[in-house]
Formats: structure tokens, C-alpha cells, sequence
């Protein structure tokens, strides 16, 4: 074996077909850095046969002006399994870093440290890699420890991810929960449309994302990274926005007043006969209320016409694929329209491109770990959940001091 550094296309090739690569590990991602200032390299370690086994994109952070830390974004693509490889690899690294003045080395491995289900609960005899977490300690790592919540620096260690294979759009909505089935069905029903947007309309998607972030207290990455991903990926990035076109909505609901209106012309006619029919009785009354919730839904529609326009933004999100998986990375939307349920328009129009596109992986990203009635994100957990999928959970975030004392300074 041998170490040694690779080009970035020598990189890329071999990060698209490891098991535990994910977009932030991609070499777009680390060629993004280079273009924001960052010192990007590109390492890994050949076998006798020339053929890359291991490998990592670092992206060297300034430190104290004249030193730097090393981050390996989302970990090495590596074997941890193979104890040899791992250690041959991580010795040297730590000698490649030393030469880039690093006083540590940081990595976040895209690896799942326990399976869990649908609710975040342990599966029994499921899927387990804490080993991965008591080899990098071994090797003198320092684990940052098994967190929930939302930490500012580091990446997520939970996320909620569903599994497309072998799926068809009839099968992915017929294994949704009821509620979500039903708003999705809803948005269908109220012609709810989606569209993706240029990197020009930006803006009009980082005006929810400012609500967002406003009204739910959260930090969001500015206008700048998100143009940059857009510019940098091309149809790999996609925003994308649901709205209410209110004439559209409108001619909806008279159409539907009018279907509603002769479905009880024939309960009318059966009353005359039959007068009596308690049956056909509570028919006329519920079809008496449906009449009126399409006049009233035209009624409200014209008024938000009025007062919005002709189109009316009701929610937007950032999406990017890499290789066989999609991932959910932000959203906004506006509460005061939610009766619309934007979002679940915006998921099933991008499931049905994932489908088409033969993407195996629907990332929805961060969730805090926390799955209790109390937990901040709980209602934001319960819309992911509400689509089906199962809860993944990372090994965490590592560091390896190469200078220890300034280390501990910087900790």
C-alpha cells in the first residue's frame, strides 16, 4: 500500500461509488471551499494493483493566523472495518496534516452508528458500527460524544431518510400515514402547483427561508451559499416553490360547487320520492356543507386575489442530488397560508422526480435525536415521519490532535 495524494478527478471517481459518501463529502463540495479561499487537498492510499482503497477530500481552515485545522468532511471513504487500512491511513494523514501546520484533524464519518426504526427506536440485532467509534479512540481520536439537538459547528448526527427502491408513486403514497396522505391528496385536489426556481429568483426562496428562520429561531446559511451551489452544481441543485394560482384555484372550486350542486339535485329527487330516508337525509346534509366549503373556499380565494395577486407563494426548499440520493437540505414556508400545505406539495412533486430519476435515497437531513412530545423539532420530526422512512443515526464527530497543547488552547 502506499500513500498518496490524488486529483481531484482521481477523488471524485472514487467517492461516487463508496459505500459512505454523501454530498458533503463529494468533491464539488470540497472544490466549493477552494473557491471560497480554503486550501483543499485530496489524499488516499493505493494497493499494489494502483487501485484507490481509501481516500478523503481535507479542506485546511486557518487558525490562529499562522497554523490550521484539518477537516475531513464527513469522514474518510475507508474500510473501518479493516483495522490495517484504517490505521496505515490515519498515520499518515496526521505526517500529510503536520507538513499543513494543522494543529488537529476533524472528521464526522457518514456512517450509521446504531440502526434505528420509524420512531427512532433501537432495532434489535440491527445494524451496528459503535466498534467504528472504539477504533478511532484507540487510534487517539477524541469523540465530541453521542449528541442530540442541533450543534452550530458540527454536522447533523441524525436524520430521517426513506428508502425508494423497488417503490412507485401509487406504493409511496399508500404508505404514508393517513395525515399526510390526506394533505398531499388535498394539495392535488386544490391544484397546488410547483415549480423549480433560476438562481435569478433566488431571493424569492430566501425571503421564506428568512421567515423561517425568524418565526422558528433557527441560523440559515446566506444568499451567497446557496447561489454558489446552484452556479457550482447545476441541475444537481434545485430550489423549488409551491404556490396558489388563485384563478386556477378558483375556477377549481366552482367546478367542484357545481359537481357538489348535482349530487344533490339526485338526493333532492330521492327525498320527493321517499321523503323519510334518514339515509338519504344526512346525504343532503353533507352535501348541503360541502356546497358551502367550496363557496367558501372561492369566496376566501378571491379575496386573497385581491390582496396577493394571481399567484401567491405559499413555501420553497433547497434540494441536492448527488449520485443516488436526494437530500432535503432547507425550507420555508408562510403560516398564514399552511391551509394550503405547500410543503407536501413540494415532497411529492420531488419524490416523483426521484422516482423518474431512479434516486434510491430521499434524504429530509437534520433532526435532533429527541423523539419526546417536549423536543423543539418534535413537530418538524412528526411531518418528516408522516412519509415514511426510518430514523439514521451517525458515529458523531472526531478529533485528532496533532498538537496537543494547542489544542487544548483552541478547545
Amino acid at each position: 500500500m502506499r500513500f498518496t495524494e490524488l486529483s481531484v478527478q482521481e477523488y471524485d471517481a472514487f467517492a461516487k461509488n463508496h459505500a459512505n459518501r454523501c454530498f458533503l463529502n463529494a468533491a464539488s463540495a470540497f472544490e466549493m471551499k477552494r473557491a471560497n479561499g480554503f486550501d483543499i487537498a485530496y489524499v488516499g492510499v493505493k494497493n499494489d494493483a494502483d487501485q484507490i482503497v481509501a481516500a478523503s477530500g481535507i479542506a485546511f481552515v486557518p487558525f490562529k493566523r499562522i497554523f490550521t485545522y484539518a477537516y475531513c468532511q464527513r469522514g474518510y471513504l475507508i474500510d473501518y472495518e479493516d483495522d490495517t487500512l484504517l490505521r496505515f491511513f490515519h498515520e499518515h494523514l496526521v505526517a500529510f496534516c503536520k507538513k499543513r501546520r494543522a494543529v488537529y484533524i476533524t472528521c464526522d464519518p457518514f456512517v450509521i452508528y446504531r440502526e434505528r426504526d420509524h420512531n427512532g427506536e433501537l432495532v434489535e440485532h440491527g445494524e451496528d458500527h459503535s466498534h467504528i467509534v472504539q477504533a478511532l479512540k484507540q487510534l487517539g481520536y477524541h469523540h465530541h460524544g453521542f449528541t442530540t439537538g442541533f450543534m452550530e459547528n458540527e454536522q447533523v448526527r441524525w436524520s430521517f431518510v426513506l428508502d425508494l427502491s423497488d417503490h412507485t408513486a401509487e406504493s409511496l403514497l399508500k404508505q404514508m400515514d393517513h395525515q399526510t396522505r390526506w394533505c398531499v391528496n388535498k394539495t392535488l385536489k386544490q391544484g397546488i402547483k410547483v415549480r423549480e426556481l433560476s438562481l435569478d429568483e433566488l431571493p424569492l426562496f430566501m425571503k421564506m427561508l428568512d421567515y423561517a428562520a425568524e418565526t422558528r429561531n433557527f441560523q440559515k446559511l446566506p444568499l451567497a451559499y446557496y447561489e454558489q451551489r446552484m452556479r457550482c452544481l447545476k441541475e444537481n441543485a434545485k430550489a423549488v416553490l409551491a404556490y396558489l394560482d388563485t384563478k386556477d384555484y378558483i375556477a377549481r372550486m366552482q367546478v367542484q360547487r357545481k359537481k357538489e350542486e348535482e349530487q344533490l339535485a339526485e338526493i333532492e329527487a330521492v327525498l320527493q320520492e321517499n321523503g323519510n330516508s334518514k339515509k338519504y337525509q344526512k346525504k343532503r346534509n353533507v352535501q348541503l356543507e360541502a356546497i358551502e366549503t367550496a363557496k367558501r373556499r372561492e369566496q376566501e380565494a378571491r379575496v386573497l386575489q385581491q390582496e396577493h395577486g394571481d399567484t401567491i407563494a405559499l413555501a420553497g426548499a433547497f434540494f441536492i442530488r448527488y449520485e443516488d440520493t436526494l437530500t432535503y437540505v432547507s425550507a420555508g414556508a408562510y403560516d398564514a397560508f399552511r391551509t394550503y400545505n405547500g410543503p407536501y406539495a413540494i415532497h411529492w412533486y420531488m419524490m416523483q422526480y426521484a422516482l423518474e430519476e431512479g434516486i434510491k435515497r430521499y434524504d429530509f437531513y437534520g433532526i435532533s435525536g429527541k423523539f419526546d412530545e417536549q423536543a423543539a423539532d418534535y413537530g418538524v420530526f412528526q411531518f418528516k415521519q408522516g412519509f415514511g422512512g426510518v430514523v439514521e443515526e451517525y458515529v458523531g464527530v472526531f478529533d485528532f490532535p496533532i498538537k496537543k497543547s494547542l489544542y487544548s488552547m483552541f478547545q
